[in-house]
């Protein structure tokens, strides 16, 4: 069984079986709308640094130029994080472009199909990539991605 499979069988079939009866599970298996809200719910997904806080949507901070230097773009996203404490991004846009992007202290969330790529991102503390971390990189179905954290980089790896 997939884990989107066993998921919705654990907190959307079980807990309707119980909460009206199976004949009430049974239709909403035939309706569908389990499916409906299980997509829903997969419309969002994070990167989140573990110590806690709020997670805001993404908002573009700088189209990076082609061209640009990796070391003078990770050295824009660190300074970034630095100066306001929130987490900063490099990704590819749908549209192709490659951008900066941030949310808050706690993490960014992105809604599927608004980004084609994550390289990476900071967490404004010393904390370790987090468990949303490596979700993101099996929603993009990506082999890896960096978190800068605390002066240290980290290779992260579904």
């Amino acid at each position: 069984m997939e884990v989107a499979e066993f998921e919705k069988f654990l907190f959307l079939e079980v807990p309707m079986s119980f909460a009206g009866g199976e004949l009430l599970s049974v239709g909403w298996r035939a309706s569908g709308i389990g499916r409906i809200l299980a997509t829903q719910a997969n419309k969002v997904f994070s990167v989140a640094s573990s110590g806690g806080g709020e997670t805001l949507p993404m908002t573009i901070q700088k189209i990076i130029p082609q061209g640009a230097k990796v070391a003078d773009i990770i050295n824009d996203i660190k300074g970034l994080t630095w100066s306001t404490g929130n987490e900063n991004a490099v990704v590819r846009l749908a549209n192709g472009e490659k951008a900066i992007v941030s949310g808050d202290p706690g993490g960014i969330s992105f809604e599927t199909g608004q980004i084609k790529t994550l390289f990476g991102h900071t967490h404004p503390t010393s904390v370790p990539p987090s468990a949303a971390d490596f979700k993101a990189l099996k929603i993009l179905n990506q082999i890896k991605q960096y978190v800068f954290h605390g002066g240290e980089t980290t290779l992260i790896r579904p």
